[in-house]
């Protein structure tokens, strides 16, 4: 954004808040923090251009709202980084905490109950003053009422309200009985659901620290969700027993105040993976189970566990398509092309050729060249062209002395073509009506009578000279050794182009001039060797005869 909008906005907003007795240093660094960044990840999405983006900063500032945070602002990217990293915490501890029991409340309990509670109660607080963005109509909505309306009959509000509770309910009930513990428990649990805001958070995350790679995001969400899921039903199978045999006294036949968390979590993580995975047969799930907690705590893990695979598996395979879409393309058009060739009884050899032609065309993966040169922009055209044909502007020396508008006309005139091993280019004895620029690639070029003259490679050009010399049929017969990759300029677009400008005309007309020269020398001297040898033979056969 160009700076004087910059300071023109600072100096009105800074006006405004100065009538309040508010510093204007403190004013800036508020609002380079709580209003839309110009560099957040996702402010392009809803806002095309640097006017749209100022437009919003005085729309926040106009409304009145200043205490509210863009959801698109610089703190809100980087809170939510911290964010993930504290619902983590939460999911992980507060599933824990329903498989461990509590006879008695330590200080230390109380304090870091203080601590997550306290951090919870400032989350609530944020959730209440942050705008959201509406995806649908790419808008941000800042006004108050509507961000708590959303929020508060949103599915995370009572889970954040009743897990927070923990300190204050130890103020209220100095030593709590049991049941309530037990009852606070199971509110702290409800905050596992914020295991959904974790997956949502790591995808922003990626993209902040600018992982490119699907893939690799998908397989940072699968593991967390895997790893997440597996602690929490570790914890609820423990807990279970705590949570209706001691919390809540029942009958206790196997002493679970008397069970260590600690001791025996590597067990019923072990058996809840095998659940969640389903790794053993479903009868040995429930083989020895007696009580009805037990029973149902199973039951729960194998059906989210059923749940998690399937759509594990699907989403991954959703994602192996969607990235592999080019090459599922090119081997679908492949599969076609054989069925052709076969319908049409073609010759293996002519097959053989056909399939290294798209083969090196596309390299395993197909696009509509056409459909994607139409859609982008003449002027982003442009900027394309000269990119893919860069390299041979600048390994062809006689095209650096045109002007920037010639070169930009000649990018724009060359056809690009590509030619097998063992493919004519130019016939010798046609009439030539075009050049031609090696991009990449070895060519053969022969005389009439089959000599053959050199390889041209990557930055040569030839067929010149039959467009110079009027009524000059091609000399040579031209060749592809390998595959060549070479761009086409016609006769009109040479005269339009290249023979405008004095300098590289003279260079190619000079070039011309000594390829003809060689190459008829070349001729004659071959054709003479060729008369000398025939005589020489015949003259041979004819002694023999007598």
């Amino acid at each position: 954004m160009p700076h004087i909008c910059n300071v023109s906005f600072v100096d009105v907003v800074t006006e405004k808040m100065e009538k309040s007795g508010i510093k204007s240093r403190l004013i800036q660094i508020w609002l380079k923090w709580i209003l839309i960044s110009e560099n957040h990840l996702q402010t392009r999405l809803y806002f095309k251009s640097e006017k749209a983006v100022r437009d919003e900063k005085f729309r926040h500032i106009s409304s009145g709202y200043i205490y509210v945070i863009h959801p698109l602002s610089k703190f809100r990217e980087w809170y939510e980084l911290w964010l993930l990293w504290y619902y983590l915490f939460v999911v992980y501890f507060n599933s824990l905490d329903l498989a461990i029991t509590k006879i008695y409340v330590t200080d230390t309990h109380r304090y870091m109950a203080f601590t997550v509670d306290f951090i919870a109660i400032i989350d609530v607080c944020m959730n209440l003053i942050t705008g959201y963005t509406i995806k649908k109509l790419k808008t941000i909505e800042l006004r108050p009422e509507k961000i708590a309306k959303k929020y508060i009959f949103g599915p995370f509000f009572i889970s954040d309200v009743l897990g927070s509770t923990k300190f204050l309910m130890y103020h209220v009930f100095p030593k709590p009985r049991l049941a309530i513990i037990g009852i606070q428990n199971l509110w702290s649990l409800s905050r596992v659901i914020r295991v959904w805001s974790v997956m949502q958070l790591l995808l922003k995350v990626s993209l902040l620290f600018k992982i490119k790679s699907k893939t690799t995001t998908f397989a940072i969400c699968s593991v967390t969700l895997l790893l997440c899921t597996i602690h929490f039903f570790t914890c609820f199978l423990i807990g279970s027993k705590l949570l209706v045999r001691y919390y809540f006294q029942f009958p206790d036949p196997y002493n679970a105040s008397m069970i260590n968390v600690y001791d025996v979590y590597l067990d019923y993580m072990l058996r809840s993976s095998a659940i969640l995975l389903g790794i053993t047969l479903p009868e040995n799930y429930v083989k020895d189970i007696k009580y009805v907690e037990d029973y149902i705590a199973t039951v729960l893990s194998y059906v989210v566990g059923k749940i998690l695979v399937i759509s594990t598996w699907i989403i991954f395979a959703l994602s192996i398509l969607a990235s592999k879409s080019t090459e599922i393309k090119y081997q679908r058009i492949l599969n076609e092309l054989e069925e052709y060739m076969i319908q049409k009884q073609l010759p293996l050899q002519l097959r053989k050729k056909i399939n290294a032609y798209y083969h090196y065309k596309y390299h395993g993966k197909y696009f509509k060249e056409d459909l994607i040169q139409f859609i982008i922009p003449d002027n982003l055209q442009k900027n394309v062209n000269f990119e893919i044909t860069k390299s041979l502007i600048s390994s062809v020396s006689v095209l650096k002395k045109l002007t920037n508008q010639q070169l930009m006309d000649l990018i724009q005139a060359l056809v690009p073509e590509i030619f097998l091993p063992n493919d004519c280019i130019i016939q010798s004895g046609t009439v030539g009506n075009s050049m031609f620029f090696i991009n990449s690639g070895t060519v053969a070029v022969y005389t009439h009578s089959g000599k053959e003259v050199c390889h041209l490679q990557e930055g040569d050009y030839f067929g010149e000279v039959s467009l110079i010399f009027k009524g000059q049929r091609r000399l040579t017969t031209i060749n592809a050794i390998e595959h060549s990759h070479i761009y086409k300029l016609k006769s009109s677009d040479f005269k339009r182009i290249l023979m405008k400008n004095k300098n590289v005309y003279k260079k190619i007309v000079e070039t011309a001039e000594k390829r003809l020269k060689y190459t008829l020398h070349l001729e004659k001297m071959y054709k003479k060797a060729l008369f000398e040898k025939t005589y020489k033979e015949s003259d041979t056969f004819l002694h023999h005869e007598k």
